[in-house]
């Protein structure tokens, strides 16, 4: 087994009146840093499976007027001998992740319809038609408009960790005074997302032309058996029949679990308001998804109050 090695920077900024002096809050900063991160590694994974590994590193570089920092992504490709000899699907690199993404600019990158120019351009529209176009381009029609795009844009575009991923990396534009994410390159901004636009972004449990045929919300009790604490993951609960991943949306009460506000027992549950959807694919599949929008309550085990032959003496 051999290994090889390639890699590839970027430069990626925050900027508004929030951040002219440079400085910007670590609780803002950090899960943002995390979820890029995590926007190529998942890419990575979709694009190339196992056959490559990819580290993400930030080197600061910040300027006054905005927060900038550099990112190197550092892709390692595994090998034999036999494998090279076989296949024939070629393996992205580390420039071709970030050129996927959207997040470089410049040379190869100019005139590419990246993810995030493609979810900036469906604005959260609904595809009339999806059609594969052969020679790895795919072209999605909205009204009398279409565009085409690489097959990896759309794998990525319905890739739910990327699309977490993407929302995590454009979290600090929901913060006031910092209201623009851009990628840099020789000083030019070269891509852009803006406040307004983040909302586009947001995870996609579905295909993009799948079929929504019910949705809905209640409240539920559920146990924690396995909370998330990265950005992009699910959270793995129990309702006492059996187990499941669902997505957190309550930000302010992650943000009180990243603080440690909330700390974690065997036993704990959680009174929360859970959105539903039920959806079929273009294959005819029905897939249920479902999403904490709102914690309650916070429910620690332990012996109820109630019922007890002795109640405590006070």
């Amino acid at each position: 087994m051999s290994v090889a090695s390639n890699s590839a920077e970027t430069r990626i900024a925050y900027n508004g009146e929030g951040v002219r002096a440079g400085e910007m809050n670590v609780r803002d900063l950090a899960p943002a840093l995390l979820g890029l991160g995590e926007i190529l590694q998942s890419a990575n994974a979709s694009l190339n499976g196992g056959r490559a590994d990819v580290q993400v590193y930030v080197r600061s570089n910040i300027r006054q007027g905005s927060f900038q920092v550099d990112i190197d992504v550092v892709q390692a490709l595994h090998h034999a001998k036999t494998f090279l000899d076989t296949n024939k699907e070629t393996i992205k690199s580390a420039r071709d992740l970030l050129t996927i993404v959207g997040l470089i600019g410049g040379g190869t990158a100019t005139g590419v319809i990246s993810l995030i120019k493609f979810i900036k351009w469906a604005a959260g529209r609904k595809p009339d038609s999806v059609k594969p176009l052969g020679k790895g381009e795919t072209r999605v029609t909205i009204g009398n408009i279409h565009i085409d795009v690489k097959n990896e844009v759309i794998i990525l575009a319905e890739d739910h960790r990327v699309r977490s991923a993407l929302s995590e990396a454009f979290s600090p534009l929901s913060r006031p005074g910092i209201d623009r994410f851009e990628v840099r390159e020789n000083d030019e901004v070269v891509e852009t997302v803006t406040q307004d636009e983040t909302k586009w972004f947001a995870p996609q449990d579905l295909p993009i032309n799948a079929d929504v045929l019910h949705e809905g919300d209640h409240t539920a009790v559920l146990e924690v058996i396995k909370p998330a604490l990265v950005p992009g993951k699910r959270w793995t609960f129990s309702d006492g029949k059996r187990f499941y991943g669902v997505e957190m949306d309550d930000k302010e009460f992650l943000e009180r679990v990243a603080r440690r506000d909330v700390v974690f027992g065997h036993g704990d549950a959680l009174k929360v308001a859970l959105h539903t959807r039920y959806a079929r694919t273009e294959t005819g599949k029905l897939v249920t998804l479902v999403r904490v929008t709102k914690v309650i309550k916070e429910l620690p085990a332990g012996p109820s109050k109630q019922g007890r032959l002795f109640p405590p003496a006070h």
